[in-house]
């Protein structure tokens, strides 16, 4: 199932992270991975997840497939909460794929209530058990990872999860191969202007000025925007900008100042601000708690 390489090549399990979207709704907004794949399986509950510029109905037992540099995003409305386990690979490499890419270009990433749901959700808690031999039942967590990160002392294949890992890996292959194919409908504009907004978020950025870099009416842009990703242009870079913080925050001990400007806030008591009223924490409590 897997191309063939060094040992050093193969897919590594890096984390498994459970998340109850009620208890821990800003657990992390709108980002992508540059180096990690994921699976995610709805665990309970429904709602809207948004992947890319589509926003995807999404409810218990389901299995949705972010590849490397796919940008995601639990997207919350009122009444709609539900629970995630996911599975985050480094290095994935499948035939017939991309570098970090579980489907072909287009393809749908989320699968309604495959029959292989159950066999995927033995093995994520197989892999946390082998992990943490204290972990007893997935439902007592509210958010929680278990994690190899990047072991250099470990030989390749070896890590805690790791069979289960490529268990399940087997499992999403033969699920793509027989139930993807299914190519979602993009407005190339609007991809396109996706793909700006991820490449220059971190500039000063306005609903003018990439109007103006597309030869749009601002309002079009706006109405284009909102129609095509369910979100307006403000609230998706927002989004964007401040999970990106987060990531930011969890994974490296940067100035908050410094991550501020990383992420287009020139100012960093506004970028506080704005973080603040996006999570109801300020940068350095969310660092504490993501950490914790």
């Amino acid at each position: 199932m897997f191309m063939n390489g060094r040992e050093s090549d193969k897919p590594e399990l890096l984390y498994i992270t459970c998340v109850s979207w009620k208890q821990n709704p800003q657990y992390i907004m709108m980002h992508k991975h540059e180096h990690q794949a994921e699976i995610t399986l709805v665990i309970s509950g429904n709602g809207k997840y948004s992947i890319n510029h589509h926003i995807y109905d999404v409810k218990e037992g389901d299995v949705i497939l972010c590849g490397v540099g796919v940008v995601h995003d639990a997207f919350m409305r009122k009444q709609e909460h539900y629970d995630t386990l996911t599975m985050r690979i480094g290095n994935l490499q499948m035939e017939g794929r991309e570098p970090g890419q579980f489907l072909a270009k287009g393809e749908i990433p989320v699968f309604h209530q495959p029959l292989s749901y159950q066999d995927c959700l033995q093995l994520f808690q197989q892999a946390i058990r082998e992990m943490d031999d204290s972990f007893t039942d997935i439902s007592s967590y509210g958010a929680h990872s278990w994690g190899n990160g990047h072991r250099d002392d470990a030989a390749a294949g070896t890590e805690p999860g790791h069979s289960s890992m490529r268990e399940v890996l087997d499992i999403v292959r033969e699920m793509t191969d027989r139930d993807s194919g299914m190519v979602q409908h993009e407005d190339s504009l609007c991809l396109e202007i996706e793909e700006y907004i991820s490449l220059h978020y971190r500039e000063p950025v306005s609903l003018e000025t990439i109007a103006a870099a597309f030869y749009l009416s601002p309002y079009y842009l706006s109405h284009l925007f909102k129609l095509e990703t369910g979100y307006n242009f403000k609230q998706y870079l927002t989004r964007m900008r401040i999970g990106e913080a987060q990531k930011l925050l969890d994974e490296s001990d940067i100035r908050i100042s410094e991550i501020a400007g990383k992420v287009g806030y020139e100012d960093p008591a506004y970028f506080s601000k704005s973080f603040f009223r996006e999570t109801g924490m300020t940068p350095r409590e969310y660092r504490t708690y993501i950490r914790v």
